[in-house]
């Protein structure tokens, strides 16, 4: 479990995904879930959704990643996050891009 703000190991977790460390940054995430009281869904902190989100997209699992981010997507959208909601469907377009399918990209 990491130890502190979890603010300042989400950076840690993006600054690995940004070195190309998914691994690093998946294990990060990992543990910052695990930390979180009375989580029902990975999908219900809409920050950590989009940091696994990507990771997972950057392994190679697409169809995982996506229901993550879109579970980010529901639960930005319902608490009116729009800064979030902005970056999980930039998240999103990327993840499409990547498995060649521009129309639901754009």
């Amino acid at each position: 479990r990491p130890p502190g703000d979890g603010q300042l190991w989400c950076a840690r977790a993006e600054l690995a995904l940004a070195r190309g460390d998914p691994a690093l940054g998946l294990a990060i995430l990992d543990r910052l879930y695990a930390a979180a009281a009375n989580l029902r869904d990975e999908g219900d902190i809409p920050r950590l959704a989009r940091l696994k989100g990507t990771a997972l997209a950057t392994i190679g699992e697409a169809e995982r990643a996506e229901r993550l981010l879109r579970g980010g997507l529901r639960t930005a959208e319902a608490l009116g996050l729009a800064a979030s909601r902005w970056r999980l469907y930039v998240a999103l377009g990327d993840l499409h891009r990547q498995q060649g399918r521009p129309d639901d990209a754009a």
